[in-house]
């Protein structure tokens, strides 16, 4: 539960600000549009709190880097919790 907890900190904490238009002056705004992934919004419960909520805004493929980072965070730490003696 505690290290789900730290994950999910983590990622929220790491996580790139809501996507930017990389659009040119000279394109029109609706070209830029359809070449823009639309951003998929998740809510989080903030840290010490029963009410606060924290919105965070990406793309699938930021998500899916989010997630894989997270994963392989998890797994760098998993020898350390399960090693003998650890406390």
């Amino acid at each position: 539960m505690t290290i789900s907890i730290i994950l999910l900190a983590l990622t929220v904490a790491g996580a790139p600000p809501a996507l930017q238009s990389n659009a040119s002056a000279n394109e029109p705004a609706a070209e830029a549009a359809k070449d823009e992934p639309k951003p998929i919004c998740r809510r989080y419960a903030q840290v010490g709190s029963n009410i606060a909520r924290r919105k965070v805004c990406m793309s699938k493929a930021e998500w899916d880097q989010a997630a894989r980072s997270s994963q392989e965070l998890g797994r760098s730490m998993l020898p350390t919790l399960t090693a003998p003696g650890a406390q």
